[in-house]
């Protein structure tokens, strides 16, 4: 067995222990706290996370057959797509992009700046983060 090897074992072993006893497996340094406060997401046929939500619940099936989007009859591509409801809907004088800009834009880059936004939104303005570092992390899932 190679020295790396040995290391790999002994902190997979170390791992386990920890993780058994219900430890931390990582100590936080103070002021590098995380916290995820907001949360915003595109679904098919719904209007935001309570919308989808109630759809799950009920059992709806989001994913049709309708061709309201584009029609393309190729073996390769699925007759079942799931899509959104709003993305032809966009604010572009909000956001500060050009009308022109926003008609030739990738939609996807329109719905980051608008789940963004509602991610920050929904995670409220508490005075006490005002001139401190904050980050919006996207998670894209196609």
């Amino acid at each position: 067995m190679s020295r790396q090897q040995a290391i790999e074992l002994k902190i997979k072993k170390d791992r386990e222990i920890a993780l058994k006893a219900g430890r931390r497996l990582v100590k936080c340094v103070p002021g590098d706290e995380i916290v995820i406060s907001g949360i915003s997401g595109s679904f098919p046929d719904s209007d935001g996370l309570p919308n989808f939500a109630e759809n799950l619940f009920n059992k709806v099936d989001l994913i049709t057959d309708d061709d309201r989007r584009w029609t393309i009859e190729h073996p390769e591509i699925p007759q079942r797509t799931g899509k959104l409801n709003t993305v032809n809907k966009f604010d572009a004088a909000f956001f500060g992009v050009h009308y022109k800009q926003a008609h030739t834009m990738d939609p996807m880059c329109r719905i980051i700046l608008e789940k963004s936004y509602e991610a920050i939104v929904d995670s409220g303005n508490n005075k006490f983060l005002f001139n401190t570092i904050r980050n919006c992390y996207i998670i894209l899932v196609v």
